[in-house]
């Protein structure tokens, strides 16, 4: 969702999204997305809280 988001391929798990450039807009847009295909309550802070893919996947319980 953060690649497509971002429009960066080569995104990892170890990438702070808001390091690279992403907006308040793009989290509110991932948290929908997150809420709807995959049935996640995602709370905000919890994509701002943690500073890299991994650690928001963590946080939200659906880490692999």
């Amino acid at each position: 969702m953060w690649r497509e988001a971002l429009g960066n391929d080569e995104l990892t798990l170890e990438d702070d999204v808001l390091m690279l450039g992403a907006t308040s807009l793009q989290i509110m847009n991932v948290i929908g997305r997150l809420a709807e295909d995959l049935s996640i309550d995602a709370p905000v802070e919890a994509l701002f809280d943690a500073i890299t893919i991994r650690e928001q996947a963590e946080a939200l319980g659906t880490a692999t």
